[in-house]
């Protein structure tokens, strides 16, 4: 006895009507139509690949005859099978003599019939619905009639979202941590509808306009070839290097000596150098830079930057990413160096700082 055949057997049982499921109908063939025979054997239906038979016959006229159930499997001798009531929690029969609902198992049988005996009177009608075998891919149960005077649980039918669940609904949606019902939305063509509207949970902009909540950060020309990107603050949004403007933000400032002297404060307070150009006379020396807001006494120093100032000459110095000073920019003339600071005011500075 295979388990979906015990599964219709409990239903059954229980007096529950079972959900059908969108399978192939079992096959439905008359056993008796008004039979009104004392005996006769009704009509013979085929078995073969079916698991159970469920058979509903129904009385007229005070019908005093009984109903045998029979299978057999080679078409020539019959032996009674018992079958179940499905109106009571009686044992399995073999027969009955009222009208009745019954399931009896066919597995391995070749036929099926209701044998009518011992008939004085009225007369009898039985249908049987054929259940294919488990494991055929065909899914079938039965709906049965609950006892009288029990109360029947039906199927619900269409509940709008977030409604709370009443009765036995089918949870075609299925229902929220809250215990309501959630719908599963399809659409007239037979799609599942997808809210395109929103993209976790922010609504994007769509064509042109003002931008907001939702607007991609990035604005693409149509007239143009290339990406462009909206400057704010020259020299420091989106890290690009800004193109030549009169915008004074974003110019350097030019700092120059008025006569020769010793030293010279480029900026005091923090900034960045960006080029630095010495010139010197009869006297040669060293060009130190310190991270400093005026120039160290004579004597040992540790600048930021040194280098050689041959006499008559002038030497000039940049950088491509400028040098950051964090206390001030200084610029002093040594006739001694690296380490050692000895001033002599025979040179002139010039330089561009921020």
């Amino acid at each position: 006895m295979s388990w979906l055949f015990l599964l219709v057997l409990l239903l059954i049982a229980s007096g529950w009507p079972a959900i059908v499921f969108p399978q192939p109908r079992p096959q439905v063939l008359p056993l008796h139509t008004a039979e009104a025979g004392a005996s006769a054997n009704g009509a013979t239906v085929p078995a073969l690949g079916y698991e159970a038979v469920a058979v509903q016959n129904t009385i007229a006229a005070a019908w005093d005859g009984t109903l045998t159930y029979e299978v057999t499997t080679n078409n020539a001798d019959w032996t009674a099978v018992n079958c179940r009531n499905a109106l009571s929690t009686a044992t399995a029969s073999t027969t009955v003599a009222a009208a009745g609902y019954v399931v009896c198992p066919v597995t391995g049988a070749q036929g099926f019939r209701a044998r009518v005996s011992g008939r004085t009177v009225g007369t009898v009608t039985a249908v049987a619905a054929f259940i294919p075998m488990s494991g055929s891919g065909v899914a079938v149960a039965v709906s049965v009639a609950p006892p009288v005077g029990a109360a029947a649980t039906q199927v619900q039918g269409t509940a709008n979202d977030g409604a709370a669940e009443v009765g036995n609904p089918v949870q075609v949606g299925g229902v929220d941590g809250g215990g309501l019902m959630q719908a599963f939305l399809v659409g007239t063509d037979g799609r599942q509808d997808v809210n395109v509207g929103q993209i976790n949970g922010v609504t994007p902009l769509m064509g042109g306009g003002v931008t907001g909540t939702g607007s991609p950060r990035v604005s693409l020309a149509t007239d143009a070839n290339t990406i462009q990107i909206s400057q704010t603050t020259p020299a420091t949004t989106n890290g690009v290097t800004p193109v030549p403007t009169s915008n004074a933000a974003a110019a350097n400032a030019l700092t120059s000596s008025g006569a020769v002297q010793a030293s010279n404060v480029l900026k005091a307070s923090a900034g960045n150098l960006y080029s630095l150009t010495i010139t010197t006379g009869a006297t040669a020396g060293y060009l130190m830079v310190f991270n400093a807001t005026s120039a160290p006494i004579d004597g040992a120093v540790t600048p930021a930057y040194c280098s050689q100032a041959p006499a008559n000459m002038t030497s000039a110095l940049e950088w491509s990413i400028p040098v950051r000073f964090a206390t001030g920019i200084t610029a002093v003339f040594s006739t001694t160096g690296c380490f050692t600071k000895t001033e002599s005011a025979t040179a002139a500075f010039f330089a561009q700082v921020n």
